[in-house]
């Protein structure tokens, strides 16, 4: 097989990156405990460690789980009633799994609810459970419906692997290990929950009528039409979740290492805005390399939003000031396209950037309801100079019936 035919189909292509992220997770364990030297490098890499690469990674790969199953849902033409409400719930469910991933939440739950009476490691995780169960119940009950059953147990069998990382989790603290298995437990748990990412992401690629299961990685990629249309979503979700999640990271956040749950709604929005301008550049010749930078500079900074770059020098660090640059930067490359120049998009930008000037307030809670406005401004922005009236066949053809 030849090496680049190999690349093209995307189940190789995940797992070659997850290969190298379990291979750097279990030998990280077995080094120094002293942050010196390459080390701080080698954590980015590490599956276990938090707002890192890696913990970027699986995140991201739950999101885009989200992006196709939500693209499925909104093909209200091409679906019935039973299928919307699967990949809608697949939505729910994949969106949840990536903001726990990203921002630490079922590791604070004990913080949440001890006021419940639910303080132990196991139970103070009912009530994140209960959302998680009755999406995942949606979902199974649509795909039970379906005329194929391969999207049902490639979902039941994701949703069974994360139960079995519950379990490892648990035994983690409950059991004594020797030390010598440190690396090997924590490379079976990560590798356990990437499989049942895996299969999450096999199932939303697949036929509901034949079970087939595309291939390609273009299959991967979605449709230019799905980021218009998803602006009045997102908007919602912004404007919904921006508080919760503010007041819940700076109530909760108080251990640097853990992901912070406010930086999960600009990560969403600065990938997706990422995503639409990378495949228009792909999709086009006019412009195509600032399209190309505006999407190379939205993916860096959904990174910096999850890892803090500045962390790796000084891992106390929450939040960083990269952040503070964003808006700015990404406000100046949108402004290179001559199709963002309109005085809408003008008046967005212009409102954003006057919002900067609240980060002169030391406060905590004013960048965490800040810069989740800011992204989804870009978000609209970028999208807004789409014209998805040009796909590229390659990125149309992905047929689900």
């Amino acid at each position: 097989m030849e090496f680049r035919n190999f690349f093209l189909k995307w189940q190789n292509t995940i797992w070659v990156i997850n290969g190298c992220f379990l291979v750097v997770t279990v030998v990280f364990n077995y080094l120094s405990s002293e942050r010196t030297g390459l080390i701080p490098f080698i954590a980015l890499f590490a599956l276990q460690e938090e707002k890192n690469v890696a913990t970027y990674w699986e995140g991201w790969c739950l999101l885009l789980i989200a992006i196709l199953a939500f693209d499925r849902f909104l093909r209200r033409d091409q679906t019935t009633n039973h299928e919307m409400w699967a990949w809608l719930g697949l939505t729910v469910l994949a969106a949840g799994l990536s903001l726990d991933e990203l921002g630490s939440i079922h590791e604070r739950t004990p913080f949440l609810f001890t006021s419940w009476g639910l303080s132990g490691d196991m139970t103070s995780r009912i009530p994140i459970a209960i959302p998680a169960l009755v999406s995942l119940g949606v979902t199974l009950w649509g795909m039970a419906r379906f005329p194929h059953r391969r999207c049902l147990w490639l979902t039941l069998s994701g949703a069974a692997l994360f139960g079995l990382v519950v379990l490892q989790e648990h035994l983690e603290v409950t059991m004594s290990w020797p030390t010598w298995t440190l690396g090997i437990r924590f490379g079976i748990e990560e590798g356990t929950e990437l499989a049942g990412v895996f299969l999450f992401l096999m199932a939303v690629l697949s036929s509901s009528t034949n079970g087939e299961t595309a291939s390609a990685l273009t299959s991967l990629v979605p449709r230019m039409e799905l980021f218009i249309r998803l602006r009045p979503w997102l908007v919602c979700l912004t404007l919904v979740g921006c508080i919760p999640l503010a007041l819940f990271t700076v109530a909760a956040v108080v251990v640097p290492y853990r992901g912070v749950p406010a930086a999960w709604l600009p990560f969403v929005s600065l990938n997706l805005a990422g995503l639409a301008a990378g495949i228009h550049a792909w999709q086009i010749s006019q412009w195509r390399l600032r399209w190309l930078c505006a999407s190379l500079f939205s993916l860096f900074f959904s990174l910096d939003q999850i890892i803090v770059f500045q962390r790796i020098l000084d891992k106390e660090l929450i939040r960083g000031h990269i952040e503070m640059l964003m808006l700015p930067s990404l406000a100046v490359v949108c402004l290179m396209i001559p199709s963002l120049r309109t005085r809408a998009n003008l008046l967005i930008l212009a409102l954003l950037l006057s919002m900067s000037i609240l980060f002169v307030y030391p406060a905590e809670l004013i960048p965490r309801l800040v810069i989740p406005l800011q992204a989804l401004g870009i978000f609209w922005v970028v999208v807004s100079g789409v014209d998805h009236g040009r796909l590229a066949p390659q990125f149309t053809n992905r047929e689900y019936h």
